[in-house]
């Protein structure tokens, strides 16, 4: 039994895991910087916001500059 639950709960992570992490519905194709937002965040540089979304024109943040730096 318990090696069953390991094996579910290691394909459910392999899903997961192989899902693009790139899905922002703010960031079309056609923005300037997709290819590089899509970059950095398989990369892991970046995350985004909570809600899903990405906010590619708005200004970037001390904290968050310092977040993709330590990241990078």
């Amino acid at each position: 039994m318990k090696n069953l639950f390991k094996l579910c709960l290691s394909l459910a992570v392999g899903i997961f895991m192989t899902v693009p992490a790139f899905a922002y519905p703010d960031v079309t194709p056609e923005h300037w910087a997709f290819k590089q937002i899509q970059e950095l965040t398989e990369q892991g540089v970046i995350v985004g916001y909570p809600d899903g979304t990405f906010m590619p024109d708005e200004n970037v943040t001390r904290a968050e500059f310092a977040s993709m730096a330590i990241k990078a």
